[in-house]
């Protein structure tokens, strides 16, 4: 007798689960699903993915190979704009905003680049992400604050300026500032 439908996605998780606790130092399985993430999640109901796989999410967004959290950051928008349970959504966007006050500088950047592709829901971004990003805009590290500003521009471009002209506004005198910087510093 075979498998039922529901019997086979609970083993798919628990594989999902197992390949990533066995890869050890094998980052690249962790890569694999990371960048697979969004595709696996679309098989299966909001509260099968809050349950059962955002802490797999969460497990691949502290990974310690850039390459794997950059590969989820892709990811995170997509799951949260196809979970239609606000609950969840809420829940998970909280988990994420935990970042943008990590004490470590690659936690900050991490949220900086989950936030670079959340244009495509410019209104979670506007509502829940806006206020972490503004303070990463102003990180003591470069690399946070570049990743801040690249988020800011990845939706401006996307969505237009006349939707998020504050945002623009922020942008252009974050920019200004660090020519400006640059100037005096060589002077």
């Amino acid at each position: 007798m075979g498998m039922s439908e529901e019997e086979s996605k609970n083993e798919f998780i628990e594989i999902l689960q197992n390949l990533h606790e066995e890869s050890g130092n094998k980052w690249r399985i962790r890569d694999t699903i990371a960048k697979h993430m969004f595709e696996y999640t679309i098989k299966f109901s909001p509260d099968i993915v809050f349950k059962k796989i955002w802490g797999l999410i969460m497990l691949l967004c502290t990974d310690n190979v850039y390459q794997v959290r950059s590969s989820i950051a892709k990811s995170i928008s997509k799951v949260l704009n196809q979970c239609k349970n606000e609950e969840y959504i809420n829940i998970m966007c909280s988990d994420l905003q935990v970042f943008a006050a990590e004490e470590k500088w690659g936690g900050r950047q991490f949220f900086s680049v989950v936030c670079s592709y959340m244009w495509e829901i410019p209104c979670l971004f506007e509502n829940i992400f806006l206020a972490g990003i503004l303070k990463t805009c102003e990180d003591p590290i470069i690399g946070v604050r570049i990743a801040s500003c690249n988020a800011l521009k990845n939706l401006i471009e996307k969505n237009g300026i006349t939707t998020t002209s504050i945002i623009y506004l922020i942008y252009r005198n974050i920019w200004e500032n660090r020519a400006n910087s640059k100037s005096t510093s060589k002077s």
